[in-house]
């Protein structure tokens, strides 16, 4: 340590001088420049804190006016640790030494390295002194010497998920790994848990007893790491736990982390609870049906509600009339249900009201049954002759004061209904064979001695089958009819193909001509394939034809304005010949758009007819002009008219009824022994069901259950699913999974 009493006398005397009022010579005041220790505070200066002996610190001294420093000089005191003892301390101003005076540029910036060895751990102060020009600065330095961190990292301290124990104490394991990083042996005393507390629902956190166990010294090697468990017993309970570890070594500083522990009771005691619910809820239905002898009679009408969902179920989905419908029958039951239950319809009224329900329930299946099948029936007209009956039965439905005469007229009605479908069936598909026939010979001339062979054999085969087999349904018949149209849109769709393989036609470019091609050579495909289905192969087929006449009649469009430039540009024409070509070339105008309406309205077999008749006239009114372009003819199109891309016949096999339904009532005597044994398997059902939704919502998403809140929930869970019926229990699925559209 060198002599403080010189450096002393030369601070002094600095002070003192920096008392007076520098003035030039002129008197006028002169602007001093200022520095600054970049980080230091303005009344506690530069606070350092240091973890090894060895202090290698650089500062920057910032000038803070425009002026520069000429010349600055720094003096470093020595450092005063808490017994008196000075520190000396060595610096180095902008690289060239302690002694040696650096220039400070405006607004610049020089560094200041310090070096120091502190060996105790401490608090040390000391100053630092900025002299330049008449006024030096005093910055005023604190280094705080902590001790050496524990070279070690806490790895894997995971939160710890454990069972407790309904009763007594609980134990929760800690598994973590030490790693040492420093590359050197270093010795670990037992590690602890400095702080442990229990979480309260509402985020308070309360000091909770435990004791540690399985805690022993250890010593790690440079770089080595070692898996460590410790368990933490006596804790109280299902919660959820927070604490610190702390691991520690001599002379180092302590290296701490948070855990947290979940602890939850097994899932055995969720279900046990729920189970304990239910039958406590199965024992209380008992005692109070035993005190209202008035649920029997209201149970009765239950099962035909019950009955009337499960039916009705089977055919999901209903549409909105059936849904009406059915919901006014179930409000009607519901109502005589209400009524019993007040008193106002006696137990002896029941049975009559019973069997007029009954009566209405076999209605609403037939009625529905027989509904979706004339819904499908094609053609349309085939179902005006069933909407009479059908709408007489929805009205009976409908009504409250329903008879039974009324109610058994209107089934036997409606129960003839496949009959006569079947009927109408036979009768439409000897009109669609005849149709086809008369559409076929039409299409003679276009389609050749091919279509001959193919399709009329099969249309000749199909009425002889009808006329044969018309007492088993024509099965036959209907299966030739099809194979007929199959085979003749197979030729329709060759034909189409066979036009695009000839050259480009008049209007079209060999580019333009191609593209068509390639698009409608695409949309063919499924007319071509036999995999795809009749309906959609003929679709496929419709859409291929009008999309090639609506292109080749935009093309003849477009190529009119250039025919009558090509007539204006012909030598061999004189002046009267070309104005009379060209007055015809414009009045194909309205033609052709007629053909591209007729095309878009779908009406393809009069668009054809009308555009290979505009495509000769264009022919010949060019045939004497040289035409630049194509002027290759195109053949004639023969197209599917009604009957054969008419929708399929909607066919019922021979002998179809309705299913049976049930017409025998539930008397009284038996609704209470039936209602008992039903209480027996839905108890046993709901306490499996209460209880996997129980441990599901109760148990699996809440890592700290346990506790007797947790108990009281689960067995009031069980308790209230059983008091619910088969209809409550759905709407609870509903919730948990999300209610389905009802459309």
């Amino acid at each position: 340590m060198q002599s403080w009493q010189p450096l002393a006398i030369v601070i002094l005397a600095t002070l003192v001088l920096a008392s007076l009022k520098v003035e030039a010579a002129d008197g006028a005041t002169v602007v001093q420049p200022t520095l600054e220790v970049l980080g230091s505070h303005s009344t506690e200066g530069v606070r350092l804190a240091l973890a090894q002996a060895e202090l290698k610190h650089v500062l920057r001294l910032q000038s803070t006016t425009a002026v520069p420093v000429g010349a600055l000089r720094v003096i470093v005191t020595p450092l005063r640790d808490g017994a008196g003892q000075m520190w000396d301390v060595a610096w180095d101003l902008d690289g060239k030494g302690a002694e040696t005076q650096v220039p400070v540029p405006a607004f610049g910036s020089v560094p200041l390295t310090l070096n120091v060895r502190l060996p105790a751990i401490g608090m040390y102060t000391g100053d630092l002194f900025l002299l330049h020009g008449a006024t030096p600065q005093r910055v005023r330095i604190a280094v705080t010497r902590g001790p050496t961190p524990l070279p070690v990292e806490v790895l894997g301290l995971a939160p710890v998920a454990d069972t407790a124990w309904p009763i007594g104490t609980s134990e929760a394991r800690l598994r973590f790994t030490v790693q040492e990083t420093s590359g050197e042996e270093v010795s670990l005393i037992p590690a602890t848990v400095v702080a442990l507390s229990r979480v309260a629902k509402d985020t308070l956190q309360f000091q909770a007893p435990f004791t540690l166990k399985d805690a022993a010294p250890f010593t790690l090697k440079g770089g080595e790491s070692r898996t460590v468990q410790l368990v933490l017993a006596g804790l109280d309970g299902a919660g959820e736990y927070r604490g610190t570890l702390r691991l520690s070594g001599p002379g180092a500083q302590p290296v701490d982390r948070e855990f947290r522990v979940f602890l939850k009771e097994h899932w055995s005691m969720a279900l046990l609870w729920i189970s304990v619910g239910v039958a406590a809820s199965l024992l209380l239905r008992k005692w109070v049906q035993h005190f209202r002898p008035r649920l029997d009679a209201q149970h009765a009408l239950l099962l035909i509600r019950q009955e009337l969902e499960r039916e009705s179920e089977a055919v999901q989905p209903l549409d909105e009339m059936e849904r009406r419908v059915l919901e006014f029958v179930r409000g009607e039951v519901e109502r005589m249900v209400a009524q019993v239950g007040s008193g106002a319809l006696k137990p002896a009224a029941v049975q009559a009201e019973q069997t007029r329900l009954l009566r209405k329930r076999e209605l609403f299946q037939i009625w529905m049954m027989g509904r979706r099948q004339v819904r499908e029936l094609q053609p349309a007209k085939v179902r005006e002759h069933f909407d009479k009956p059908l709408d007489d039965a929805k009205a009976l439905l409908m009504r409250t004061g329903a008879t039974l005469e009324d109610l058994s007229s209107s089934r036997a009605m409606l129960e003839k209904i496949p009959g006569d479908v079947e009927a109408a069936m036979k009768h439409e598909l000897k009109d669609a064979i005849a149709s086809l026939a008369k559409e076929v010979e039409d299409s003679h001339a276009f389609l050749g001695e091919q279509f001959v062979r193919e399709v009329v054999p099969d249309l000749a085969a199909a009425r002889k089958a009808f006329e044969r087999d018309i007492a088993n349904g024509s099965g036959e018949a209907r299966a030739l009819f099809e194979r007929a149209r199959r085979t003749y849109l197979e030729l329709l769709a060759q034909q189409l193909a066979a036009q695009l393989s000839a050259t480009p036609p008049l209007g079209f470019t060999p580019p333009a001509w191609e593209e068509l091609k390639k698009s409608v050579m695409g949309m063919l495909a499924d007319a071509h394939d036999r995999a795809s289905g009749l309906e959609v192969a003929f679709a496929s087929y419709e859409q291929a034809h009008r999309n090639f006449l609506t292109r080749a009649v935009r093309a003849l469009l477009d190529a009119l304005p250039g025919l009558a430039k090509d007539v204006d540009k012909d030598t061999e024409l004189g002046t009267q010949q070309k104005e009379s070509l060209k007055a015809r070339l414009n009045a194909q105008q309205t033609g052709l758009e007629d053909v591209l309406k007729d095309a878009r309205a779908g009406h393809l077999r009069e668009a054809a007819a009308k555009y290979a008749e505009m495509s000769d006239t264009l022919m010949e009114l060019t045939s004497r002009v040289k035409v630049r372009g194509n002027n290759n003819k195109m053949s004639p199109l023969a197209v599917g008219g009604t009957a054969a891309l008419a929708q399929p016949l909607f066919w019922v096999s021979p002998g179809t009824t309705f299913a049976p339904v049930s017409t025998q009532s539930v008397r009284l005597e038996k609704v209470a022994w039936r209602r008992d044994w039903i209480d027996v398997v839905v108890s046993v059902f709901l306490a499996v069901v209460a209880g996997l939704l129980g441990v599901m919502a109760l148990w699996v998403h809440d890592l700290t259950w346990g506790g007797w809140t947790a108990c009281v929930t689960a067995f009031l869970w069980g308790m209230g699913l059983h008091q619910a019926t088969f209809s409550a229990l759905s709407g609870l699925a509903e919730t948990i999974v999300g209610a389905k559209d009802p459309t």
